[in-house]
């Protein structure tokens, strides 16, 4: 496998930040959350699943920050060259209704 533009995979180390950040932030939220309410009232008002719901938006976020750099290096598999002969004429009709 050939990449087309290979120095985009420095951009890869841009995910180790996004991570520590992500991670901060579900710290975080989760502090004021308790500086907030008691653990039984936030026990009634968030639901048990937003926690494992946040945490998969952030993995979805990190992988599509990941294959979205993995795009930007043009990755390309083998190719096959193709002669290709035109003929015709080329028109061009132009409207101008103002």
């Amino acid at each position: 496998m050939r990449f087309g533009q290979p120095y985009y995979f420095n951009l890869l180390w841009l995910i180790i930040p996004v991570i520590f950040f992500l991670a901060w932030s579900m710290r975080k939220k989760r502090l004021l959350i308790n500086q907030f309410c008691s653990p039984e009232i936030s026990a009634k008002l968030i639901s048990p699943q937003a926690r494992e719901m946040q945490r998969a938006k952030n993995i979805m976020v990190i992988l599509g920050l990941t294959f979205s750099i993995l795009a930007l290096t043009h990755p390309q598999w083998g190719f096959k060259w193709e002669e290709l002969r035109q003929e015709g004429v080329d028109i061009i009709i132009a409207l101008d209704v103002s």
